[in-house]
């Protein structure tokens, strides 16, 4: 398993490809890829939390695993933006941590559950990539981005009483600051305000960053239409 950072660029390369691909087919086709695929997340997702019914969604990717292919599965227009978001943010750091600590991180996981985590984060990764890429959101629905996270942090809160399961979950270490308890107790009271101000900050910078993302891969999706729509007229005027 410690050639699993290879692997994982292996799996983000391939998806960059078919999102390029995927994107030059008709819409009807691109929503049959996304249908299937939140389908597939919530049945294999869901399946897994039947087998362990202790544990509860609580982690922000697993939230979205249900959650954003539910949106995506209605096609809820209004707020699928946080759809693709929670989609982007939860496959690209998913695949970042991979890719820096390899099988390191999963010493103590089975090779089935390591596959599942990577087709899942994969598939998010996927669909809101894909998403970015055919339809311009519109920056007013930021507060939308914004609301969606306030309520998975709220989930988190409300639920943690129930969690009983002694497995790591991120969302609990980032809410505690968990790190920072390892540094000089002294300045603790400085520092932990600051650190919530800077994650505050990021997810907030973050909503903002999606629709740059949007606006950059949407306009070259259709220049490339609109270049291959040309090619077509020219190669029909001979």
């Amino acid at each position: 398993m410690y050639g699993l950072n290879t692997f994982a660029l292996l799996i983000v390369i391939g998806i960059l490809y078919f999102v390029s691909i995927v994107s030059k087919e008709k819409e009807y086709m691109q929503n049959r890829i996304i249908l299937v695929l939140s389908i597939l997340l919530i049945s294999i997702n869901g399946y897994m939390f039947y087998l362990r019914p202790k544990e509860i969604p609580v982690e922000f990717s697993t939230i979205t695993y249900f959650v954003s292919s539910v949106i995506f599965i209605l096609r809820i227009k209004y707020i699928e933006i946080w759809a693709v978001y929670s989609a982007v943010m939860a496959g690209v750091f998913y695949y970042l941590t991979v890719l820096v600590t390899g099988g390191n991180t999963y010493e103590f996981y089975s090779h089935s559950n390591v596959y599942i985590a990577l087709f899942s984060h994969g598939s998010l990764l996927f669909m809101g990539l894909l998403k970015l890429k055919t339809t311009k959101y519109n920056q007013n629905l930021s507060f939308v981005i914004i609301i969606g996270n306030l309520l998975i942090l709220a989930w988190a809160l409300y639920i943690r009483p129930a969690i009983t399961y002694n497995e790591r979950i991120f969302i609990y270490e980032l809410i505690d600051g968990k790190y920072l308890n390892q540094l000089d107790t002294s300045f603790i009271f400085i520092i932990k305000p600051v650190y919530y101000i800077l994650v505050s900050f990021f997810v907030y910078k973050s909503s903002k960053v999606i629709f740059k993302v949007n606006e950059k891969l949407y306009l070259n999706d259709k220049r490339d239409m609109f270049m291959r729509q040309e090619k077509k007229y020219d190669s029909q005027s001979y």
